[in-house]
């Protein structure tokens, strides 16, 4: 972990997707999905997933086009995502759905992903219905776009159940990010103080 300004999460480093561990089985077999799209050593490609293949992750999966740190907009949101949410996301700029104080990380590991081509796995816990809590496990991954497309980056939601209940009906959003870790998918991983100093 490295020590990091108090208002960001510790920050971890995986330099091998295969050594990567996860909370949820989910999150597993997406990057296992995500890796079977590539070709040699490129990116997945948007327009050509095969989302029949990853049928059991669609209701979690969301699709985003990073615009820049200020603009991911939602291109696609799986069913129980929109459920969880209560509304149709698709077309919204998400950072602006973001608490203010979480933006600039927000923003921050979107367009790191796009543009370093590299995964970002975090936790963090919203409070749904009922005061009950939800720990949350997310995993970002890069797609190429179509030519003359913004870049695109593609994510699984994993919530914690508790004695069986799933979280529905978002009562307060996460106002912090517990953890993140930087995965290298074999493009090599980001400059860590840089990328600090962009988050300054």
């Amino acid at each position: 972990m490295f020590p990091v300004d108090p208002s960001l999460p510790p920050i971890a480093l995986c330099p091998d997707a295969e050594t990567a561990s996860f909370e949820f089985e989910s999150t597993g077999k997406f990057l296992q999905c995500w890796q079977s799209h590539r070709r040699a050593n490129e990116l997945p490609r948007a327009d050509e997933l095969d989302l029949g293949a990853m049928k059991t992750l669609l209701p979690e999966l969301l699709i985003y086009d990073v615009i820049d740190a200020a603009t991911i907009r939602f291109r696609l949101a799986g069913t129980l995502a929109v459920k969880r949410m209560g509304f149709e996301p698709r077309g919204m700029n998400m950072i602006e759905l973001t608490p203010p104080a979480l933006r600039g990380q927000v923003g921050l590991a979107f367009t790191t992903v796009a543009q370093a081509r590299i995964g970002i796995l975090s936790h963090y816990s919203h409070i749904y219905e009922g005061g009950r809590p939800g720990r949350i496990e997310m995993l970002m991954l890069p797609l190429a776009a179509p030519e003359d497309q913004p870049p695109r980056v593609m994510a699984l939601v994993c919530r914690e159940r508790y004695d069986g209940y799933a979280p529905f009906g978002i009562e307060e959003t996460a106002t912090m990010v517990e953890d993140a870790t930087l995965i290298d998918l074999g493009f090599g991983l980001p400059d860590i103080g840089a990328l600090l100093a962009r988050a300054a």
